[in-house]
């Protein structure tokens, strides 16, 4: 990479206003809401051309005497930070202190959105790709990666701290958590503590098989639901809690007409940068084969239940424009200090491939298996389980929280706890069935 960019965000202040986004307030739980967007390179090797990348600030509406930030970055690939909004606002009260970023992403959000016509359009077909290939060309279609991603977030920390100086962590959601190893792989010292929360394995993880392993989990949970009495009690006698599940969904399956919607234009989820990143490199891990249609479709076929987005990327596989592999593919970050947060119930990034993860980076990281939990353990927050939340924010800001919010034993205490009175109250109940 030709540009420096500390240099480059000395010299790109931000000025930070209103958001004008429609359906989001200015003043949203004790919290001031603004945005900054900065132009950036395409390319940051070749800075000829540039695009827009934008971030939105939770400002606590009264002031502190410190001055602590936690970034936040979102899932995806294709989620812009909008999606967090109103949970960042929920699980990390004004009351704490902190002010929060909500980085979007290339290609999605407030930044520069990766579409498929002049109006953003989320509808991928052939002529999307022509689209594509037209307004960028392949070079320009090849710069809205995680790693040029990862240089865009460089350039949001340093300049937001040149002008508030004080600690910043980040903490990192499902793809967010491949985007936060890519950075703290090329820019191991500008942040002192790092999270992350439903981790993707850079080594092991692939999006075509992603249908097994999420219907694996749904197995999971129903083989511990036929454990639990009050779960239990909601299911038939004569059939195993799978053969049951499988033929509702094989009615709803027969009774759901798909209805069509009006794709968005990229505002909290762009399709197109999506397709860009998997393609290029989330479809396959490293050493595994193509694989043709028939084989995801059965794969889909197969399973429990999934969300059976691969057919749509496995049937544009072919003709996609996929940017080049870069030398930080299939790496992992060895920056410390480093907390993995990953439910075992986690359909979306596997509890065994984040196992794996933690295995050959417990020399730098730190990592808790969150049991009952699925995909983002500080979620279950909402159901009085702090458990999650409380190790992120004391790994974050080891000295504005309580020395027990980073004790395990304390939260494991806690978790029994509450499983304790989830089952007293029902919890477990699926009123489905009733």
């Amino acid at each position: 990479m030709a540009l420096n960019t500390t240099e480059y965000a000395l010299g790109h202040r931000c000025v930070w206003s209103t958001c004008n986004v429609t359906g989001y307030p200015s003043i949203y739980r004790e919290y001031k809401v603004d945005c900054c967007t900065l132009s950036v390179p395409l390319n940051y090797a070749r800075p000829n051309r540039s695009i827009t990348i934008s971030m939105s600030r939770l400002s606590p509406l009264q002031s502190t005497s410190q001055n602590n930030t936690l970034f936040i970055l979102m899932g995806g690939p294709g989620a812009s930070g909008w999606n967090l909004f109103q949970s960042a606002a929920l699980l990390i009260p004004a009351q704490l202190g902190l002010t929060i970023i909500l980085p979007d992403h290339r290609g999605t959000g407030l930044s520069t959105v990766l579409g498929c016509d002049d109006n953003d359009s989320q509808t991928i077909t052939t002529g999307c790709i022509t689209y594509l290939i037209s307004k960028w060309d392949i070079e320009g279609l090849n710069q809205f990666s995680i790693t040029a991603a990862a240089h865009d977030l460089s350039v949001q920390i340093q300049v937001y701290q040149a002008d508030h100086p004080g600690r910043i962590s980040i903490y990192a959601v499902s793809y967010g958590t491949f985007w936060l190893d890519r950075f703290l792989q090329i820019y191991p010292t500008l942040i002192p503590s790092a999270i992350m929360d439903g981790v993707i394995n850079p080594i092991l993880a692939s999006v075509s098989r992603y249908d097994l392993l999420a219907s694996n989990v749904g197995l999971q949970f129903l083989a511990y639901c036929q454990l639990q009495p009050e779960c239990h009690s909601y299911f038939p006698t004569d059939q195993p809690p799978y053969v049951m599940l499988y033929r509702i969904l094989a009615d709803l399956n027969k009774t759901d007409e798909t209805e069509t919607k009006e794709n968005g234009p990229g505002f909290l989820n762009s399709k197109v940068l999506y397709l860009n990143i998997i393609q290029s490199e989330r479809w396959l891990a490293p050493n595994e084969s193509e694989i043709d249609k028939e084989t995801v479709l059965a794969w889909h076929r197969s399973t429990l239940m999934a969300p059976n987005n691969s057919e749509q990327t496995i049937s544009f596989r072919a003709q996609w424009p996929k940017y080049p592999l870069d030398q930080y593919y299939a790496k992992v970050a060895s920056y410390s200090p480093l907390l993995m947060l990953s439910g075992q119930l986690d359909p979306a990034t596997t509890f065994p491939l984040a196992s794996q993860l933690a295995s050959i980076t417990s020399k730098t990281r730190t990592f808790y298996g969150i049991p009952l939990a699925g995909h983002v353990t500080v979620n279950i927050a909402k159901v009085g389980f702090y458990c999650p939340l409380h190790l992120m924010l004391a790994w974050a800001f080891p000295n504005n929280f309580s020395s027990e919010w980073s004790d395990p034993q304390s939260s494991y205490d806690e978790l029994l706890i509450q499983i304790e009175k989830l089952e007293k109250s029902n919890y477990f109940s699926l009123d489905i069935f009733d």
